[in-house]
């Protein structure tokens, strides 16, 4: 199964692209802010735990989504930094089965 990733610089258009996307390919959308919740209830936001579990409950659900033959498009605003976390996700859902 297909995953689409989308990173790139804030305002950038990624939201609509996901919208469209999900439109022509059935995908489902990872809603990234619905994981920030529960999150906020044991983590400040922006601390080190936050960040590291955030990155690995977004992993997890990709990962466990190739498994099960699952589509998903995922956006994330992209900074220098952060080009390896597209790189995790990718091989997590390439060691699951997915592309």
């Amino acid at each position: 199964m297909k995953h689409i990733v989308i990173y790139g610089p804030p305002a950038s258009g990624k939201y609509a692209v996901e919208l469209e996307l999900e439109k022509r390919t059935g995908f489902k959308r990872l809603k990234r802010k619905l994981t920030y919740q529960p999150l906020l209830e044991v983590f400040d936001w922006g601390s080190e735990s936050f960040k590291n579990t955030l990155y690995a409950t977004h992993t997890l659900i990709m990962a466990e989504a190739a498994k099960g033959g699952i589509g998903t498009i995922f956006s994330f605003v992209f900074t220098t930094p952060k080009s390896h976390i597209a790189e995790g996700y990718l091989e997590a859902v390439e060691k699951n089965g997915g592309e």
